[in-house]
């Protein structure tokens, strides 16, 4: 964040500001959860600018991703069939857009394949890096 406070020119605007909070935040966060990068970076940004700043200063954005993983598993666990099925859908596009970049031939297949797991185990696909790289190997 230290580069983030350092880059930073001081006469931008509140947009911009954000845009810049955003983009350092989806860096830092593709790191180790690429394929929920997005999604994660969106959560964070609902915060508070202010307090959003004060919680890169301090190091603190390593726990509101872990709060973010945690809403998006309860998401994924959830009973409710119509919900199930959303979040079903959502876990497909996330991985269906990674396997369009990686395997565009094999995409329609693998997804085929996939989907026959549950949510927790798609989620697992999408949260931890290289999973999904591991079970299309299988």
């Amino acid at each position: 964040f230290a580069n983030y406070c350092m880059t930073t020119p001081v006469n931008i605007g509140l947009t911009e500001e954000k845009q810049l909070l955003g983009e350092h935040i989806y860096h830092e966060v593709a790191k180790t959860h690429r394929l929920l990068a997005g999604k994660i970076t969106g959560m964070i940004l609902e915060i508070e600018e202010e307090l959003l700043i004060q919680m890169l200063e301090h190091g603190y954005l390593e726990i509101k991703v872990n709060d973010a993983l945690s809403v998006l598993q309860d998401l994924s666990n959830q009973k409710d069939i119509e919900s199930s099925k959303r979040c079903k859908q959502w876990l497909e596009e996330m991985i269906r857009k990674d396997l369009n970049e990686t395997h565009p031939q094999l995409c329609d297949q693998i997804m085929e394949i996939l989907l026959e797991m549950n949510n927790t185990q798609l989620f697992n696909l999408v949260q931890f890096e290289g999973f999904l790289d591991e079970k299309v190997k299988e």
